[in-house]
């Protein structure tokens, strides 16, 4: 029974190994303020380390996500970078996508920046083209979205047109749209997600339900951040069982004032499968 047990870690840790670990991440007001407090950025850097690559949201300068890659590549010999999009918004209210990911794993070939023409979002969504040889898919996009809360339902219908520009343009049907889509509670009812474009249209798969709770507050029960997977040979390297939110104030044991000063936001992670499990 010990050598069934023994045999059983060494699998579940190669196989943890050699996957490919994502995030998406809305990392609250994420700045030089945000992480000037000292405990809070050590916990951003303890949880961005469990991923290849984390899409993050809300980065107010790169001040505060240049400090989490530098805390990052202070750890040990795995080392990270990021790439981000220019800073977007309507208003003097602006933000920047930014993308951390491992440079051993895992390579940068282009990044899109959506050109919203008809100015149907807040925060026009943001591509990046990776490429992860060891992968059971070695090119694959990563779209990037914070969703305007009182907009929700009409900015998600857009997502369909935005897929099909980012598709065209780094020549790939494999895109995960990742990120928080205020998808739930008073932005985007049951009802309203069901009928939303983005619902209907059979090439894309949603991969975080509204039963979650993608929130860090005790007071509130909503599935905000989510994934949306297109492309057979995507949905297929994805491990199915493995999308979901981590609660990052019950797996590092911290308490509720430790965790609000992270974020409102819990990240969702997954996880695409290595080579071994190629399809076709």
């Amino acid at each position: 029974m010990m050598l069934k047990s023994l045999v059983l870690t060494v699998v579940v840790s190669v196989y943890s190994v050699s996957a490919l670990h994502l995030a998406a991440f809305n990392i609250r007001r994420l700045s030089a303020r945000a992480v000037s407090n000292t405990a809070a950025l050590d916990h951003m850097i303890q949880i961005v380390s469990r991923y290849d690559i984390a899409v993050i949201e809300e980065v107010m300068d790169l001040t505060g996500i240049g400090k989490i890659v530098s805390g990052l590549n202070s750890k040990g010999s795995v080392k990270y970078a990021f790439v981000h999009s220019s800073k977007i918004g309507r208003t003097s209210y602006k933000e920047y996508y930014g993308f951390i990911y491992r440079t051993d794993k895992v390579s940068v070939k282009k990044t899109y920046q959506y050109n919203d023409v008809p100015d149907w979002f807040e925060r026009e969504p943001f591509s990046v083209l990776f490429h992860v040889p060891t992968a059971a898919i070695k090119d694959f996009v990563l779209t990037g979205t914070h969703i305007k809360p009182s907009d929700a339902p009409a900015e998600i219908g857009h997502l369909p047109t935005v897929y099909d520009e980012v598709s065209s343009a780094l020549g790939t049907k494999n895109v995960l749209i990742a990120g928080d889509f205020n998808a739930d509670c008073s932005y985007l009812s049951a009802t309203k997600e069901t009928a939303s474009p983005l619902h209907a249209d059979s090439r894309f798969t949603w991969l975080i339900s509204t039963a979650v709770d993608s929130t860090a507050s005790h007071h509130t029960n909503c599935a905000y951040d989510r994934f949306v997977v297109v492309g057979s040979e995507f949905k297929a390297a994805i491990d199915p069982k493995s999308a979901k939110v981590y609660n990052y104030e019950t797996g590092l044991h911290l308490t509720f004032d430790e965790a609000w000063a992270v974020s409102d936001h819990y990240p969702i992670e997954l996880i695409i499968k290595d080579s071994s499990h190629v399809i076709g």
